[in-house]
């Protein structure tokens, strides 16, 4: 007969050896599953976060370009007799390239920019081309006689009569511009009038290899890469096709991934998709960015697969070792195992919902520990890439107050806001070509930073946006008439230096309104009356 402390030992190891079983084979299973789920989120926040630093070129590319478009067109009259008389279209030109040279030199990726004039209103060279040289500085170049080519010839002239024909804003593929050698993307808008009728086009270009050097950049896992494709599904760039491939040299396993490619992309991805490369199981992700073009990001499944197989052997390991020793010491190893797994978890389900303000408090050095580290890096560039392109969106780069697409956002907002008395203020600088052509840009740049200067001193709390290169557009809201005037007339004595105003300014206030188009409108009118005053005042200035 066996002895009560041999049942008692016999129950309890049993009851040990069953619980430590149950427990952890549960546990192997969940974290294999939480694990596996945790590295497709690491993938999807990768490609989500190196989408939008790429992002952040083309949207700086649209800005300068609108920017251009919007000076452009406001300074185009609206005679159609004017737009065929070479000695007017001379003059807007000289208008516009000023501030297309100075976009150029402040748009960081660019390569070219552009103004084109329709061949049938002057003739088929007419226009500006500008070109940024690798050490920065920036020359004319020979523009495209435009009769040379037929309209389908997309690599000499593709990057006119397409956004014509697009009647908008428009990105172009990657191409290959014969004109002068070079593959590139293009963002494009057409100037029209009288509904149909074509002025031309204005342009920014940007060399694609600076997009394939970024893709490049770019790993995950030990063999993970990053694949650049067009909507068609080119491959633009990958490891294995550095120059690209058309899809119709694709073999099958790149049919099925061209499939892929050319899906549109979810908001939220839950996890990668799979195809078959050379016999082997690719996990992918992707993203579509602002000019059409995908950015995908792909990994064996077997590396990803690793990890997973790693922490199951881990765990086989523990549990031999709970079977050695207490049911306390096994409970505990059990929950040191899953709790950062769960944490983990938790912190994935709140980045997918668009909550970054996650704790991860995990410091292991083992793959649970690189799993959070590397999640917590990833919040970390999200949240400085969100910041960047909020801030990059919303100010000028040269003043730092707000631009023009925040006034666009302000208004806006404003129109289901309660209305309040308001002043706008409009000023516009005095003399700024003057002092460009006379002693550089860089002393234009001063002189506006010094107008900028005496806004933010005398209107510290209000709204100061740089509509454009020299206009300002000041917003004071809650102020009395004679509040607000008292502040314009403070502003205007502030403006004078060394006798001469800096600028001209013209100021419109009204009761409980929120009419900031008008009111700007208003403003802008009278302040063409002070200029017109200034001009008398120092003829030397006009232009």
């Amino acid at each position: 007969m066996k002895s009560l402390h041999t049942k008692i030992l016999t129950l309890l190891l049993g009851s040990v050896l069953a619980a430590v079983l149950l427990a952890g084979g549960a546990g192997i299973v969940n974290a294999g599953r939480v694990v596996e789920g945790a590295s497709g989120e690491i993938m999807n926040l990768l490609c989500e976060n190196k989408t939008q630093e790429i992002d952040t070129w083309l949207l700086d590319i649209e800005q300068s370009v609108d920017t251009i478009y919007s000076y452009a067109d406001y300074q185009l009259g609206d005679v159609a007799e004017l737009w065929s008389d070479e000695a007017y279209m001379e003059a807007y030109i000289q208008k516009v390239y000023e501030l297309m040279e100075n976009a150029i030199i402040n748009t960081e990726c660019a390569l070219s920019v552009y103004l084109r004039f329709n061949p049938e209103l002057l003739t088929p060279v007419s226009g500006i081309f500008l070109i940024k040289s690798e050490d920065g500085s920036i020359h004319d170049e020979e523009m495209t006689d435009l009769s040379l080519y037929d309209e389908g010839d997309r690599e000499h002239v593709g990057w006119y009569y397409e956004p014509i024909e697009n009647g908008g804003p428009t990105w172009l593929e990657p191409y290959r511009n014969k004109n002068i050698d070079e593959d590139m993307i293009s963002y494009v808008i057409p100037i029209f009038r009288d509904g149909d009728k074509v002025i031309g086009v204005l342009g920014m270009d940007i060399h694609l290899n600076l997009l394939r050097e970024k893709a490049k950049a770019i790993s995950v896992y030990e063999t993970g890469h990053a694949i650049l494709a067009n909507a068609a599904g080119d491959i633009i760039y990958s490891k294995e096709y550095p120059e690209g491939l058309k899809s119709e040299e694709f073999n099958e396993g790149l049919s099925e991934l061209k499939e892929i490619l050319c899906a549109d992309c979810e908001e939220s991805i839950e996890k990668p998709v799979s195809y078959k490369w050379r016999g082997e199981k690719i996990s992918l992700v992707n993203r579509r960015m602002v000019n059409g073009m995908t950015l995908a990001i792909e990994a064996p499944a077997s590396e990803i697969a690793h990890t997973r197989r790693q922490l199951i052997v881990e765990c086989v390991l523990i549990l031999l070792g709970v079977l050695l020793v207490a049911t306390l010491l096994g409970v505990r190893l059990t929950n040191r195992l899953t709790r950062p797994l769960m944490e983990l978890t938790q912190a994935a389900e709140k980045i997918a919902k668009g909550d970054y303000d996650v704790a991860i408090r995990c410091e292991t050095h083992d793959e649970i520990g690189v799993l959070a580290r590397t999640l917590r890096d990833s919040i970390s560039e999200l949240e400085q890439c969100m910041s960047y392109i909020n801030r990059l969106a919303y100010t000028d780069n040269l003043t730092g107050l707000y631009n023009r697409h925040y006034m666009k956002q302000y208004r806006s907002e404003t129109e289901n806001r309660e209305t309040v008395d308001m002043g706008l203020i409009f000023s516009d600088l005095n003399g700024l070509k003057f002092v460009n052509d006379r002693q550089g840009h860089a002393a234009g740049d001063e002189l506006i930073c010094r107008f900028v200067r005496v806004i933010e001193k005398c209107f510290p709390e209000e709204v100061c946006c740089r509509m454009s290169g020299d206009e300002f557009v000041i917003i004071v809201p809650g102020k009395t008439e004679s509040e607000f005037l008292e502040m314009v007339n403070n502003f205007r004595t502030s403006s004078i230096q060394n006798g001469v105003p800096l600028a001209a300014t013209g100021c419109c206030w009204r009761e409980k309104s929120k009419a900031i188009e008008e009111m700007m409108t208003e403003a802008e009118t009278d302040m063409y009356q002070d200029k017109e005053k200034f001009y008398r005042d120092f003829p030397q200035y006009r232009r």
